[in-house]
């Protein structure tokens, strides 16, 4: 077996392998953790819902392509600068990711924070000491303007379903 490489080798071996994975898209599931869940939901079995159930419940093809076919047209429009005014049968709520500067912004807040881990990681590897908090802090710095700008559009997610 070979003797482990110094902490800058391993660490840009780990960034240039997330990169890649980032690249390829292979890597879009997420999986959150928290010590003290706020709410358990119990989830029925599919097997237990009935026809009329899976119908209320789930899109049809029909209707999901529907859906995604009026999203892409309004993120044409988005894209393009046009004024699209929300009402009920329209909305980009929800899309400001899908747009360009959207999408160049995520990725740059995703990769800010994988390097802040990595760095994170590799200091203590460095120092010989081993502390999750510290690097899920590290993490949380760049995931608190997603959450301020989420919490500031929720007034506006809140008056909607109001309305509706």
């Amino acid at each position: 077996m070979e003797p482990p490489q110094s902490s800058s080798v391993s660490f840009s071996a780990a960034l240039e392998e997330s990169l890649k994975v980032r690249q390829a898209g292979k890597s879009k599931k997420r999986v959150s953790l928290s010590d003290s869940p706020t709410v358990v939901h119990e989830v029925k079995s599919l097997q237990d819902y009935s026809e009329e159930e899976i119908e209320q419940t789930w899109f049809t093809r029909k209707e999901f392509d529907d859906i995604k076919n009026s999203y892409r047209d309004l993120l044409r429009r988005m894209r393009n600068k046009e004024y699209i005014k929300d009402t009920d049968d329209c909305s980009t709520r929800g899309l400001e990711g899908r747009s360009r500067a959207g999408a160049r912004n995520r990725q740059s807040i995703i990769m800010e924070s994988i390097l802040s881990v990595l760095n994170e990681q590799m200091e203590q590897e460095m120092e010989g000491r081993n502390d999750p908090e510290a690097i899920a802090i590290a993490y949380r710095q760049y995931g608190y303007h997603s959450l301020q700008a989420a919490q500031n559009m929720a007034p506006r997610g809140q008056d909607a379903i109001a309305q509706y």
